[in-house]
């Protein structure tokens, strides 16, 4: 937190010098953080630090809490799939200190050398993480620790969509879907809608049976005619402006739209459908690595998890976060939000395992 008008004005000449770094950010800027702030062990904290996450994810003020406890800028980037990430870094753009990938992304990642493995020293705040969800991914968090986790299901309108859907039928049976044809949006992204289709035909998220995966190209190919778009950035908006009625959607966008439509309701498949967490990472060659862990570290304070929760609608790894969601968020979270027991028996994680790449190729040609 801020300390007063003397460190604000220390922070306004850090920035203003910041400000004349040269545009890739190559300049080393190197200044002490206020007393409080937790070191581990780096000795001064380095940056500017450059984070590259989740669009829907990103909160200002959290990245200025961070600022203004070390000193250093915080620069950001954003992505829509851990596909767009992923590629960015293979093509050398290694400078970003943070990134933010999904489970199986971490799972990819690692096998293919791309992150830094954690300096676990420097994240004590790891102590405040749930063990009841199972890093399948990274078993000992050596390379990734949790940031946010959700489910992906269907978003619908309840004063257009008669009766509340339980079924993927509702996006893919042209004899339900048919009915909303031109207001139904699907996420743009590979794992989720082949997902989707894999579980409507009774299959795993994980399957690379060539069969079984050429029946859901073959269904996702027959939906498109009735498809608005494929959306993974705006279906908040669209949902809550009524210019789509269905889409396939990440739970915690959906409760952020249903705060401005009373309207919007959400449902896990009774075929089942995903759960994800997305997670914080350094890649390989990160520029200030041991900032970036103290970075990581201040994320895994229940009060900042709780900060950045109430702004994503999605759910902390932190236990003790929950209790200090705002009441606004507890309260749009309370109408169809939380995910019960019995929900949980119905989510599948999506893993990167051999042959997985098929879906890359596949979703290529579908778009």
């Amino acid at each position: 937190m801020r300390k007063g008008l003397p460190w604000g004005l220390l922070v306004l000449m850090v920035l203003v010098a910041l400000s004349a770094c040269t545009a890739n950010g190559s300049e080393d800027v190197s200044v002490d953080a206020t007393p409080e702030a937790f070191m581990g062990n780096c000795e001064r904290a380095r940056g500017p630090l450059s984070v590259y996450m989740w669009s829907e994810e990103l909160v200002p003020e959290v990245l200025e809490g961070f600022e203004a406890l070390y000193g250093i800028e915080v620069r950001s980037d954003t992505y829509t799939s851990n596909e767009e990430m992923i590629e960015r870094l293979s093509q050398g753009d290694t400078g970003y200190d943070v990134v933010f990938p999904s489970d199986y992304a971490v799972q990819q990642m690692v096998g293919e050398g791309m992150l830094e493995r954690l300096d676990k020293e420097n994240i004590p705040n790891r102590e405040n993480l749930t063990t009841v969800l199972a890093y399948y991914y990274d078993p000992s968090n050596e390379y990734s620790m949790p940031f946010q986790w959700g489910t992906t299901g269907i978003a619908y309108n309840s004063k257009y969509v008669d009766p509340p859907p339980d079924s993927w039928a509702v996006l893919f049976d042209p004899a339900i879907a048919g009915a909303y044809a031109g207001k139904i949006s699907m996420l743009d992204d590979s794992r989720e809608v082949l997902g989707a289709a894999l579980l409507y035909l009774g299959y795993s998220v994980n399957d690379t049976d060539p069969t079984h995966l050429a029946a859901a190209r073959a269904l996702v190919e027959s939906q498109q005619p009735l498809l608005a778009g494929y959306d993974s950035e705006h279906f908040s908006r669209t949902l809550v402006n009524e210019d789509v009625y269905l889409a396939q959607a990440w739970g915690g966008q959906v409760a952020l739209a249903a705060s401005q439509n009373d309207a919007i309701r959400y449902v896990i498949p009774k075929e089942g459908a995903i759960i994800w967490m997305d997670n914080m990472a350094i890649p390989k060659g990160a520029p200030f690595k041991c900032t970036a862990e103290l970075f990581i570290n201040y994320l895994l304070q229940p009060e900042i998890a709780a900060q950045v929760s109430s702004k994503t609608f999605y759910n902390s790894p932190i236990p003790a976060a929950s209790p200090l969601l705002d009441e606004a968020t507890q309260e749009v979270l309370s109408k169809g939000f939380l995910i019960s027991n019995e929900t949980i028996n119905r989510l599948q994680w999506t893993e990167y395992g051999p042959g997985a790449e098929i879906y890359e190729t596949i979703w290529a040609e579908i778009r």
